[in-house]
């Protein structure tokens, strides 16, 4: 804001052509699902060009749509992408262990772990390695914290292809393809009040 340039001004019409665009679209959530907490999450490693730090991102289900997820810039410097990708973890392990108090309050107690999902290998095995956290003295912390949650099943990390990891709409930009099958996987669809919105959805699961 303080020293806009065109580059500024061009990012901002196509956010509000975007959103001039998609009024009518919404998330729908049905009980053609079973109630099952899901996540997943990744980083964009020194995405931010002004001081280098990390766009975190992740997102949580219940079967037919979104109910949290979250974008931010992370607080310090990664020095590298599964650092990253870990302080991503240890913020999507903080609101999964949320949603299942809530969730357990609203009667929808999960008995099963919450699965996280990640592209990051090294980020996965740090999370289920008891030793290799060792040398990494900088996030050991998030280790123990995330190793807590892991020991008693509360939740389960798990490795899933860039392409099928849809947090990555929240920390990147898209192609229309990815975009599309993204906002879809989030439960995002154009008037979805309607019976006709609805029945969509039925069909591409009956399909």
């Amino acid at each position: 804001m303080s020293k806009p340039l065109e580059s500024h001004w061009i990012a901002a019409k196509c956010v509000l052509r975007y959103l001039s665009g998609t009024c009518n679209y919404g998330i729908l959530y049905t009980n053609i699902f079973d109630v099952i907490l899901a996540g997943y999450l990744d980083s964009d490693w020194v995405g931010n060009l002004d001081d280098r730090r990390s766009i975190i991102g992740y997102a949580f289900n219940i079967g037919s749509g979104v109910i949290a997820w979250s974008s931010k810039r992370q607080s310090i410097v990664a020095l590298s992408s599964y650092e990253a990708e870990y302080q991503a973890l240890c913020a999507a392990t903080c609101e999964a262990i949320w949603l299942r108090r809530l969730l357990n309050d609203a009667g929808e107690g999960q008995k099963e772990s919450t699965s996280i999902k990640s592209d990051n290998q090294s980020a996965i095995k740090l999370a289920y390695n008891p030793v290799f956290h060792k040398n990494t003295n900088n996030i050991d912390t998030q280790f123990h914290f995330v190793r807590e949650k892991i020991q008693p099943k509360e939740i389960c990390v798990e490795y899933c292809k860039t392409c099928d990891n849809l947090a990555d709409i929240f920390i990147k930009p898209l192609g229309h393809v990815n975009f599309e099958l993204f906002r879809w996987m989030l439960g995002v669809q154009d008037n979805p009040f309607s019976i006709g919105g609805e029945l969509k959805i039925i069909n591409i699961i009956l399909y």
